[in-house]
């Protein structure tokens, strides 16, 4: 096999190697999607090529402009796919910026497949020489897709320019240093052309492999604090759109310990530390299963949303489930540990619209939930007694009707900044009998 032949072959495997890596990466990433359909374009283009004697120089001409025009579409999507989680007008004019750039590639396509009907046998014969298109070709083909190409390359300084979470503003750089190669191999003779695209595809490789690194540190991290669909979101789009402030249905839920004061007092500090981190981890378990997310540590109480930062429609019957398991959890640790009936746990829960989001000030960001169901949920807690689960009204109707858990209405009560006596109810779950009927505890 002639040494171009080799080259060609050896760069289509890196192609589509890479271009399968990326999308076995995250199959439900729309962005890795482009990525790997322009990767795997591009490799197709260089494993045939070798083979142009084969198909006839016309449809041959004619095929591999339609595969290198989808390259180009792709790579440019994969760019505006990128660019989708920058906010405001520089976000606004990527996006259009990104369009018209496609539009014009679309342009160049037709330009390219209309010389071909018109003048097959000029289309289909290379000029010598290293570059291998006319000076007439490229003064007709050159100022489309250098527009579109431009188009692109200014869409990506506006978002680079921006608030960019950092992992997309690395692939978005890559891009940038990587597409004058990729084009380039376009108008070189085919001797030269595996080479570039060999160094196209070695920028773009080593970005994903930075860009892949930096998503395993950024989810265990985030792993450790959220659910797994949270954690999940944050890999693939950053941070600022999720902090991003916004009005949110969710259902809160707050757990305290009882009894807890007086068990510090009388225990060693080792022993009280010892007693928190299992709290806390059997709380991190629960809020995982159910897809809620702690917000809160604050001693021996925490705070979870169930429906933000990541929404969820069943936020409710969620919030019920998680309170019933951690409840159990803490149960089962408590006893383990020889700490119970002296330390035990109270829960309450409240539904309704909450405004979530970062907090900037003094140098940090923290992710804050205001609104009413946050201070309800609270006052529900305190008013809890071990092992008792008080719930708002709305958390019963939203978390609907079940087998597992009853719901025992309360006297209503006041309670603390809300004007007027405040509807409750206990939430129970129901046990099997000796006689198979459902009882309450």
């Amino acid at each position: 096999m002639p040494l171009a032949e080799q080259a060609h072959l050896v760069v289509a495997i890196m192609a589509i190697g890479t271009g399968l890596a990326s999308w076995l990466t995250n199959r439900d990433d729309t962005v890795n999607r482009a990525l790997a359909l322009c990767l795997i374009t591009i490799g197709v283009v260089q494993a045939l090529d070798p083979a142009e004697a084969c198909w006839g120089r016309v449809f041959w001409a004619a095929f591999a402009e339609l595969l290198e025009a989808t390259a180009i579409l792709a790579g440019v999507e994969w760019g505006r796919r990128i660019g989708r989680t920058a906010r405001g007008r520089r976000g606004l004019a990527a996006q259009v910026l990104f369009r018209a750039s496609q539009l014009l590639v679309l342009v160049w396509l037709g330009l390219g497949l209309g010389y071909l009907l018109i003048a097959p046998e000029q289309a289909t014969s290379d000029a010598s020489g290293p570059v291998k298109v006319r000076g007439i070709e490229f003064a007709i083909f050159a100022p489309v897709l250098g527009s579109a190409m431009l188009l692109s390359a200014i869409a990506i300084v506006l978002l680079l320019s921006g608030r960019l979470d950092s992992t997309d503003s690395l692939r978005l750089r890559m891009l940038y240093l990587a597409a004058p190669f990729l084009i380039g191999a376009l108008v070189v003779s085919q001797g030269l052309e595996p080479y570039l695209v060999a160094i196209g595809l070695a920028i773009l490789s080593a970005s994903s492999v930075r860009y892949l690194t930096i998503l395993g540190r950024r989810g265990a991290f985030m792993g450790q604090f959220l659910s797994p669909q949270v954690a999940q979101e944050v890999r693939r789009h950053g941070l600022d759109h999720l902090l991003e402030r916004r009005r949110a249905l969710l259902t809160v839920v707050v757990a305290d310990l009882r009894g807890f004061s007086a068990y510090a007092r009388e225990q060693r500090s080792d022993a009280v530390f010892e007693l928190l981190e299992a709290f806390y981890q059997a709380v991190g378990q629960a809020a995982r299963r159910h897809g809620g997310t702690v917000k809160d540590h604050a001693g021996d109480g925490v705070l979870i949303l169930v429906g933000a930062p990541f929404a969820l429609s069943d936020h409710a019957r969620r919030a019920v489930e998680l309170a019933f398991d951690l409840q159990q959890a803490v149960r089962d640790m408590l006893a383990e540990a020889g700490h119970a009936p002296s330390v035990g746990l109270g829960i309450g829960l409240a539904t309704g619209h909450v405004t979530v989001g970062a907090l900037h000030g003094a140098g940090r960001l923290e992710y804050a939930a205001v609104g009413n169901p946050v201070v309800l949920a609270s006052r529900l807690c305190n008013r809890a007694a071990d092992g008792e689960v008080l719930a708002d009204v709305r958390t019963r109707e939203q978390a609907g009707q079940s087998d597992r858990w009853t719901a025992v209405d309360q006297t209503a009560e006041p309670l603390k900044g809300f004007p007027s006596p405040v509807p409750i109810c206990a939430l129970r779950l129901q046990s099997l009998g000796a006689t198979g009927e459902t009882s309450k505890r």
